[in-house]
Order: C-alpha cells, then structure tokens, then sequence
C-alpha cells in the first residue's frame, strides 16, 4: 500500500465518527448509520441508518465480510444491534437489548456480555450468549466461574475463539471460548493476585491478537492459543491494537507512534520518526503510512517519502465513535483510505 496521490473524495454532507475496512472498500460511520464506499472510485455503494437514534458502536469482523451495528437511545437505556453483510448492505438480523451492550463479533459468531441482575453485597455478574452470524440463533451462552464476574468493556473482534477477562479475587484470568461451541479452550492468568486492571481489552482488526493488562508489563496474545507473543511495557507507551495493521505503541512530546509489535516474534521494534506533526499512523509489513497535520490543513505520508495535502475538514476528536479513535488511515481494497473525525468530514481514497 503506498498514498503518493490522491484518487476520490467523498462527502456525505454530515459527520465523520469512524472509517473501516470492510466489504469491497471501507464503511464510514456517521451519527445515525454507516455507509459503504468503493475503494476503487469512492463511490457509495449502499448505507444503512436508524432514524432517531444515535449509533454507538460498529464492529466489523476480521474477514471484513460482516458490519455489525450497534444504536441506542439517549439514555442508552435499550439498544438494537444489526447484522449487515459488508458487501450488499442486505440486514440479515437485529437484536434489541434493554442497555446499550458490549459485544464481540468473530467471522462466525456476535457474542453478547450483558450484566445479570443481583441481589444484595453480591458482584455484578453477567452472561455472555453467542448467535450464529448468519441467521442469528443461539449456539451457547456462557457465565463466570463463581465468585468471579466477566469485564468485557470494550467493544472487540477475533479470528475464531471469543476471548473474555474475567476478574475474580485471586486475580484476572482470560479465557478463550470456542467460537461455535463456547467450550473454553484456553486459559491464562494475567494478573494474579489482582483482580483489577484499568486497561480494556482491545483486539487487532484481523482478530489474532489481542493486548491485556498484565502484571508487569502489557501482554500480547494469541487469541487462537491464549498463548503470550509479546510484552509491551507500561513506559513505552500507550498501544493502539484497535487501528488497521500492526499493534502500534504512541509516546513522546507531541505524542506520535514510536513502537510497533513484530506479528512473528512478538518483539517491540522502534518506528523511524517521519513528519513534525504526526496525527496517526499505521505500520504493517510494507511500511508506514502517517496522516500529519499541516499548517492549514492536512498530508499524507508514506514512509519518509514527501507528505502529500489532501483537504479532510474540520477535526474534533468527541465527535468519534472511540475517543482514542479520531484520525484514520486504513489500507483498504482499492485505495489506503483516510479521514478524521468531525462534524463536516471529508474521507479521501490514495494510491
């Protein structure tokens, strides 16, 4: 993937929250739907939208062939999920909650953790149930072990197995359910004696990794195995496993991406500084790709070849679906498709 020119622009005449790779090219979240563009032309190529209520979530599996979104209310007080091929936009199903839910979407399965209720000085507890992808019937639900309570907190995917974090009082444990069964297969210990970790757990786009507080340092892992690839150590910096590409870790002043994880070896391998300004970057096995900030504007940088302008509106970081989500550069089919969050945002497709 290289952006040495700019080949489409595309407006949909509202806001910019998220931009993903899915289908034939990217979908692109606004405030109350998504819709689909070409990455050859940039052109739409369906939209789906809830009229009257604000989307909150979008989760794409790994193998980009599935949209799942999530809308709420204002209070958040029930929610609708739906199920929407990547490709045609055609719904296959919906799901409609009582609260706003946390979900994880793997290329088989929507597995949903919805809090059970309590009684008395007990632990919140909760439940998670997974639906087939295609037709939405229950295959499994699943709970903690006693005495244990299950901290999915943060929207995720992965390849095949469902990874949950349960806390319990000797500590956190990640367990790997099967994607079609909700058997555990794996099990792993991150923190023991800890039953507290102030880090979501986060995936990588492709599913096959995933980056949990550990004792120590941060652990990387195989969400097939449950097997540790990789430490990232809490002063290296802050890592960004939800962006396209390579786990990458951002640190420095100002703050830009200085690290990135090897998929092979799990190493933490430095990143080479590029331009002055650097508002995201990606890093896969071709290179990096940084969108940087300008003084009227924005550009694009591959690897330390010349930032090229490209025009993508006003940024505002609380308009994006994931605060810690507001600058996207994403190699897509047909185009690296960048963008950033904003009210009047502009998504531009580069080759």
């Amino acid at each position: 993937y290289r952006a040495d020119a700019a080949h489409w622009t595309w407006r949909g005449g509202g806001a910019v929250r998220d931009v993903r790779a899915a289908g034939a090219g990217v979908v692109v979240a606004g405030d109350d739907g998504v819709t689909a563009l070409d990455g050859t032309t940039g052109a739409a190529r369906w939209t789906f939208r809830r009229v009257g209520a604000g989307l909150t979530d979008l989760l794409v599996s790994p193998d980009r062939r599935t949209v799942v979104t999530i809308h709420a209310g204002p209070a958040a007080r029930a929610a609708v999920l739906t199920v929407l091929d990547a490709t045609t936009g055609e719904r296959r199903w919906e799901l409609v909650t009582d609260r706003k839910p946390v979900a994880l979407l793997t290329d088989g399965v929507l597995a949903v953790d919805e809090l059970l209720a309590v009684g008395g000085d007990d632990p919140p507890r909760s439940r998670t149930t997974a639906r087939d992808i295609g037709s939405g019937a229950v295959l499994w639900t699943w709970e903690p072990p006693p005495g244990c309570d299950s901290t999915l907190l943060h929207p995720a995917v992965s390849a095949t197995v469902v990874p949950v974090e349960t806390s319990c009082q000797d500590g956190l444990v990640l367990r790997g359910l099967d994607g079609r069964t909700g058997s555990v297969t794996w099990t792993l210990r991150t923190r023991p004696f800890d039953p507290y970790s102030s880090d979501p757990l986060r995936t990588t786009p492709d599913g096959t990794r995933l980056v949990a507080g550990g004792a120590g340092d941060r652990v990387v892992v195989d969400t097939a195995t449950g097997t540790p690839v990789g430490r990232i150590p809490y002063d290296a910096g802050f890592p960004r496993p939800s962006g396209e590409g390579r786990i990458a870790v951002a640190g420095g002043d100002p703050e830009r991406v200085v690290a990135a994880v090897d998929p092979a070896s799990g190493a933490l391998q430095p990143v080479q500084e590029g331009c002055p300004a650097e508002v995201t970057a990606t890093v896969n096995d071709r290179g990096v790709l940084r969108l940087c900030r300008t003084a009227s504007t924005f550009a694009v940088q591959t690897d330390g070849a010349a930032p090229v302008p490209v025009d993508l509106g006003r940024r505002d970081q609380f308009v994006a679906l994931d605060l810690l989500r507001d600058a996207f550069v994403v190699p897509a089919p047909g185009a690296v498709v960048v963008g950033t969050a904003g009210p009047d945002g502009a998504v531009v497709g580069m080759g």
